[in-house]
């Protein structure tokens, strides 16, 4: 049985990456802001691999907190952020 992955998606109860999150973080912001942040945030918490790093959530946050340090967005993101805070309200 294929399974087929749906495209990037954000909906009120659920949400998806085409890809994987740091794949969609590149195509937001670009190779080299990606990886000064991302390295950036490995070498904060001590990681020598900078792609396995991110699957940690401290680093993925301030992997992220450096893109908007920079004037970045990724506004699918926000749209998640958004909406899981609408379930809490």
């Amino acid at each position: 049985m294929l399974t087929t992955i749906p495209p990037t998606t954000v909906t009120e109860t659920w949400g998806c990456f085409e890809d994987e999150f740091e794949s969609h973080c590149l195509q937001e912001v670009g190779v080299t802001d990606f990886e000064e942040c991302r390295a950036a945030a490995a070498s904060e918490f001590s990681y020598d691999q900078p792609a396995e790093a991110v699957k940690n959530f401290d680093v993925a946050a301030s992997f992220v907190a450096r893109l908007y340090a920079k004037g970045k967005r990724l506004p699918v993101l926000e749209d998640v952020v958004m909406r899981v805070s609408a379930l809490l309200a």
